[in-house]
């Protein structure tokens, strides 16, 4: 039962792992159209 309550905590930590670069690699891109975006949202929400 250890082995297995060990392999568990790997798999969830290896997906996190990855997700945590692949989102900072799109936040880096996400960086620049949220920017935009955010504008556009903060204009929207003044016009109103």
């Amino acid at each position: 039962m250890e082995p297995n309550q060990e392999r568990v905590p790997e798999s969830i930590t290896v997906p996190d792992v990855t997700t945590t670069k692949d989102g900072q690699s799109d936040d880096v891109d996400d960086s620049h159209q949220k920017n935009a975006s955010e504008s556009v949202a903060v204009k929207d929400a003044r016009a109103s």
